[in-house]
């Protein structure tokens, strides 16, 4: 699945009739600043367009709405904060298990008794693991 990062900091002003007008940040503080006034006016002159401030549903971040798209077009977050095509199978690794081999792969890497291998040659002509790689991290 392809990821597409959003570079600016962009916001969502969503007005009724699922309209988006997608401005900076700043200029959606600008807005948030006349809706707070306590004489604003019903209709707003804004971005060069009139807006009806009752017709407005809210200022959103785009990640919120990156997130809804991707839920409407059937892809779920799993507990690990990855997204996953409907029906797909979540199979992500979990924070300490990456940090964990993370661990054992600089431990196998330094080790003179296994050569950075990770395995070892017994008396009886067989190959174990190294405690390079069985002992608690």
């Amino acid at each position: 699945m392809t990821e597409t990062k959003l570079t600016k900091r962009l916001q969502c002003i969503i007005v009724r009739g699922d309209i988006q007008i997608w401005v900076e940040k700043d200029r959606a503080d600008v807005l948030r600043q006349r809706l707070n006034q306590p004489n604003c006016p019903q209709f707003i002159e804004y971005e060069e367009r009139m807006i009806n401030r009752a017709d407005i549903v809210g200022v959103y971040e785009a990640v919120d709405l990156e997130e809804q798209t991707r839920r409407r077009n059937g892809n779920w977050k799993c507990k690990e904060g990855n997204w996953h095509d409907r029906g797909e199978k979540c199979e992500c690794a979990s924070r300490e298990v990456i940090e964990q081999n993370k661990k054992i792969a600089e431990r196998v890497a330094k080790c003179t008794k296994c050569k950075g291998t990770g395995w070892i040659s017994t008396k009886d002509n067989t190959s174990a693991k190294c405690s390079c790689i069985t002992d608690p991290i």
